[in-house]
């Protein structure tokens, strides 16, 4: 027999494998266990994070991203790169992450809109 979570007395009472919460707002709800809530919004996060990468370079630049990656040039000194970005109104971590994704990955479009699709 499966032990009860918590019990208000003989009723309600929820149990681990149905997880049923008898009373609520006048009918019988049936909730997923703890691990299948776990379970969905996993699903749902990395169904989320496929769409995001899904044709990452299918469009061309836009000027946004043409001036990102023009501040953001690898062969710049970091003393250049960081007079560029004290110019610009933007917070600098995005231009820091964006030098080292086109460090890594060069300057292409996957490598542009790389730290935008990792965090979203």
């Amino acid at each position: 027999m499966v032990q009860p979570i918590y019990s208000d007395g003989p009723e309600p009472r929820i149990s681990r494998d149905t997880a049923s919460v008898p009373y609520w707002f006048g009918h019988t709800a049936v909730w997923p266990t703890k691990n299948g809530i776990v379970l969905t919004l996993c699903g749902i996060v990395l169904f989320g994070a496929g769409l995001r990468v899904y044709v990452l370079d299918y469009q061309s630049f836009w000027s946004d991203e043409v001036f990102s990656l023009v501040v953001t040039d690898p062969t710049l000194t970091f003393r250049e790169f960081w007079d560029r970005v004290l110019t610009d109104t933007h917070p600098p971590i995005y231009y820091l992450l964006l030098r080292l994704s086109s460090a890594f990955l060069g300057e292409s479009e996957i490598a542009a809109r790389a730290p935008r699709a990792l965090f979203g």
